[in-house]
């Protein structure tokens, strides 16, 4: 997990650095993959009160939080995700929602980002398997249809921690999340999932 929001993808990629990193700490990515690393993130430093008061103190007027990468793992108490998401796994605890209440604490405006439209291109790598080596051929474990809800998910729910609970499901050609909420005109557009 020491490499980042893109760990989850490069360590499938025979011959990357993020590959081999994961070859020599974890095992290889048939029988240890990105849902055993999940459990092991802790957030046990997570502090977003001082990190957003320090934002604040350097002239912030706003907070962006992710609320789910390409990864499809939530950072809130999902419904539509229930098996992963960071409360039921992982640090066991609402990412989202211990941004937003540090926000409002700090008077910053709070914002939300999701990047799960291009989760099928992005995390197919899950799905492939070394191309050499006495592993060549054998499926990474993404490739196990017991964890597809987390390797194949690509429907997005808004958290309530915006103040709505658009839902909506990303198709081949397309799609866009509209609130429900008539005093927002936002849209948010999404490329299409692969």
């Amino acid at each position: 997990m020491e490499y980042g929001d893109w760990y989850a993808r490069n360590m499938y990629i025979q011959g990357n650095k993020q590959y081999e990193y994961h070859l020599k700490t974890y095992g290889h990515p048939t029988r240890v993959g990105f849902k055993d690393l999940i459990p092991k993130w802790t957030a046990d430093k997570f502090d977003p009160d001082h990190l957003l008061g320090l934002y604040k103190k350097a002239g912030a007027k706003y907070f962006c939080s992710m609320a789910v990468h390409h990864d499809g793992f939530d950072l809130w108490d999902s419904k539509h995700q229930p098996r992963w998401n960071a409360v039921a796994t992982g640090p066991k605890r609402d990412i989202v929602g211990a941004f937003r209440k540090a926000a409002q604490k700090h008077e910053l405006r709070f914002a939300l980002s999701e990047h799960l439209a291009p989760s099928y291109h992005w995390f197919s790598t899950s799905h492939m398997s070394d191309k050499t080596g006495p592993l060549a051929g054998v499926p990474y474990d993404g490739a196990d249809p017991a964890y597809a809800d987390l390797t194949t998910s690509c429907r997005i729910t808004i958290p309530s921690a915006i103040g709505s609970s658009t839902t909506a499901r990303h198709r081949h050609s397309g799609s866009s999340i509209t609130s429900p909420d008539q005093r927002s005109r936002r849209q948010v557009s999404t490329r299409p999932a692969l």
